[in-house]
């Protein structure tokens, strides 16, 4: 990835940021020497040069908001909420008296042996312990992403290589048919023939509208630039097409080169598919619309509160 000349120096770091009981994932960028800020994490907020920006926000945690899928973690942690309690801080060792199950306890059915608030926390944990589908697929879909990294990076640093012959180093048996299907679909390519891995892994940012990600892959086609990202749910979803359109966005601001085609590639547990983004204009407007609706939304105050 060849950088403007304004950009010399760039370093792009993930961070990985606690709150409470959140995580959050950001991206800390600097231009030699000097730290970009991000103008909108509390370090920057609080206005003390001393204090180090959080980072970029990612790009997920605004394409994230749109509903099509990518809200399931959230409803799953409210549905445990709702039921056992809300955790009353981050060791996650008591629970509030929200949940209804603290109501249904005291039904006459238990009788005489009603439910003790340990057992709330108890029954809860033992829950988040149980596998959901959703869990195993991103696990499953982790570990194929990883080989498909590994055999792909494998490929770029073999520069005597036939573009077209992959190596495999050694892809765990499990992941074998997805990376399979990823790699026979590199090398159908476009109309001016295979796609050509050039980087994997890449962070990039954009030096306006402020946000971090990472780009699964980086091809060409020709000389067409080409943006990947692998996905292993059971849907490819709008806010995807977001996703992959502002790295698009990112990429191009740091390098002025103009991104042709924009790729979300699902394999895994659940097959295999590509779609490709037929408008990677209108899915760009579509996630600054989106980062602008989260901004706005977190800069709301109530003036009042009377109970």
């Amino acid at each position: 990835m060849k950088l403007l000349p304004q950009y010399e120096g760039l370093t792009i770091e993930q961070a990985t940021i606690k709150r409470g009981l959140n995580t959050e994932h950001r991206y800390r960028v600097s231009i030699g020497d000097k730290a970009v800020r991000c103008g909108c994490c509390r370090s920057c907020k609080s206005k003390k040069k001393a204090n180090i920006c959080d980072g970029m926000p990612s790009v997920t945690s605004f394409s994230g908001q749109y509903g099509g899928g990518g809200l399931y973690p959230g409803g799953y942690k409210a549905a445990l909420d709702a039921v056992f309690g809300t955790y009353t801080d981050k060791t996650k060792t008591a629970l509030t008296d929200t949940g209804w199950m603290r109501d249904l306890a005291h039904d006459a059915r238990f009788g005489k042996n009603p439910l003790k608030d340990e057992d709330f926390l108890i029954y809860r944990q033992e829950v988040e312990e149980i596998p959901t589908p959703g869990a195993i697929a991103r696990d499953f879909g982790t570990g194929v992403h990883q080989a498909i990294d590994k055999l792909l990076s494998a490929h770029k640093a073999d520069c005597n290589c036939d573009q077209t012959q992959f190596h495999d180093p050694e892809i765990p048996a499990q992941y074998a048919p997805a990376v399979d299907a990823v790699v026979d679909w590199l090398k159908r390519g476009g109309a001016d023939g295979p796609y050509v891995v050039e980087e994997t892994e890449v962070n990039v940012y954009h030096p306006d509208l402020l946000y971090g990600g990472q780009i699964d892959c980086v091809a060409r086609c020709g000389n067409s630039v080409i943006i990947i990202d692998w996905k292993s749910g059971r849907e490819i979803y709008p806010n995807h097409a977001m996703q992959v359109a502002a790295y698009a966005f990112a990429y191009e601001a740091l390098t002025g080169e103009k991104v042709a085609e924009g790729w979300i590639v699902k394999t895994g547990r659940h097959g295999f598919e590509a779609k490709q983004i037929a408008d990677l204009e209108i899915a760009t407007k579509a996630f600054i619309a989106m980062q602008e609706t989260k901004r706005n939304v977190d800069q709301i105050k109530w003036s009042k509160e009377i109970k």
